[in-house]
């Protein structure tokens, strides 16, 4: 029985196999399910539609708490009295300005854990340089980046423009960039300063002062159409209308030659930054600013800046300090009140602290944020920061690139239906209508 089973089951796939040779299927089974059609005419599903109002309200930010401790910052007036330098007439040498390479501008990136409206770009990601140290705008909206490795980076929002040594500027290493205007774009390096007005560069030549020596680390603006170049070796130049100067140094009685930075408030007082705050009255008299406080150690001053809130101060290893009359407040994101702020500015509500090493810090009236790594920012490294006509705000990252934060608040609607779920994408149809998918 075994014998004639096998036998039989061998037979039926040998013919099997013999008609599909033949070009024929033989199908094994019952197939009639196959003609028997499977698509039946669609039944209408129930669609219900909700009428909501749309209600604005702007979403607050996370808090993130920062310390802050009120501290004695005690006064000391120098027995010697600033002469005030004389106004000496700069000189220019110029050749044309070429672009040595234009490179097509790739998007903007997001962070997978980014919490906010930030975006970034790097070197891996397109961009020229991962080492971007100042930020700036001209008046047609171009950016510009100064970079410490590749020169500088013009951006007009589709392509980059490359110019390097072999440009026409001094250096390929360069420390801050500054649009002053009716004059141009300043740039700072380590072999001096140079200024690019439409298509050249121009070389200033001053007196008593060679240019390759100023070791400037940063240009800012005075608020009186005026540039403050600070050099750690040769004091401050004070620029007027790109045709004169000032040089505040040593020989006119400041004390030192080592500036970081300087700001001249709105009484004329001019405020330098050096190992110590320092500050010049109309009258030529200098006084000298020292803390007493446990944990505060007298270091360099980075950064001074001015508002309505009072004088702010970016200090090398004691965080922010806010000079407000005779109050005087710390802060910082450490326990020991350390930190080093390189850059402070001005946003709605608030203010930005470039943390080097701990990120981008937003302080305001009843909260603070901190934005690094964890939550959107390229590197913590913060270095430089520039708000931009748009109102967005441009971070330098030493290392890591360059972020954008969109400041506009986020506007949700919190009648929306529950079962809603996440949104991944907001639509608009040929009616106007908003569709939230």
């Amino acid at each position: 029985m075994k014998f004639q089973a096998c036998f039989a089951f061998f037979l039926v796939v040998y013919f099997n196999c013999l008609g599909q040779q033949a070009g024929k299927l033989n199908f094994v089974g019952d197939y009639k399910w196959v003609k028997k059609g499977i698509i039946q005419d669609g039944q209408p599903l129930p669609l219900k539609t909700y009428k909501r109002k749309v209600v604005s309200q702007v979403l607050p930010m996370k808090p993130k708490a920062i310390k802050s401790r009120d501290i004695t910052l005690v006064e000391r007036q120098l027995q010697q009295k600033l002469s005030i330098p004389p106004i000496k007439a700069l000189r220019f040498s110029g050749e044309p300005l070429v672009c040595k390479e234009k490179i097509l501008a790739t998007r903007f990136w997001f962070k997978d854990v980014s919490e906010y409206n930030l975006t970034y770009t790097d070197w891996a990601h397109g961009f020229v340089s991962n080492s971007v140290v100042c930020i700036t705008e001209d008046p047609q909206h171009n950016m510009w980046f100064a970079t410490s490795n590749r020169g500088l980076v013009k951006f007009d929002g589709l392509n980059y423009y490359l110019f390097e040594s072999q440009s026409g500027i001094l250096s390929n290493s360069l420390t801050s960039v500054c649009y002053q205007s009716k004059v141009g774009l300043w740039v700072s390096s380590i072999h001096g300063v140079c200024l690019i007005r439409n298509d050249s560069v121009f070389t200033p030549s001053f007196v008593g002062l060679e240019n390759r020596d100023i070791n400037s680390d940063r240009i800012t603006l005075d608020g009186k159409g005026g540039v403050w170049v600070a050099s750690r070796a040769h004091g401050a130049l004070r620029i007027k209308d790109g045709r004169t100067v000032q040089h505040f140094g040593a020989e006119c009685g400041l004390g030192t030659n080592f500036i970081m930075s300087v700001h001249e408030d709105k009484v004329c007082n001019i405020w330098f930054g050096s190992k110590k705050l320092m500050r010049v009255d109309k009258g030529g008299h200098l006084t000298e600013y020292s803390v007493e406080k446990d944990n505060f150690v007298e270091n360099q001053i980075l950064r001074i800046v001015e508002d309505e809130d009072g004088l702010w101060v970016g200090t090398f290893s004691n965080g922010v300090l806010n000079i407000k009359g005779n109050k005087v407040k710390q802060y910082s994101l450490y326990e020991n009140f350390g930190g080093r702020v390189f850059d402070i500015c001005k946003a709605r509500n608030g203010h930005w602290f470039a943390f080097f090493g701990g990120g981008l810090c937003f302080l305001g009236k009843d909260k603070s944020i901190l934005i690094s790594e964890k939550n959107g920012l390229c590197g913590s490294t913060s270095f430089n920061l520039f708000v931009d006509s748009y109102k967005n705000i441009w971070n330098a990252c030493m290392g890591y690139g360059i972020c954008r934060l969109n400041n506009s608040p986020l506007i949700p609607d919190p009648k929306l239906p529950a079962y809603l779920g996440t949104t991944i994408s907001i639509k608009r149809d040929h009616q106007g209508q908003i569709w939230h998918l």
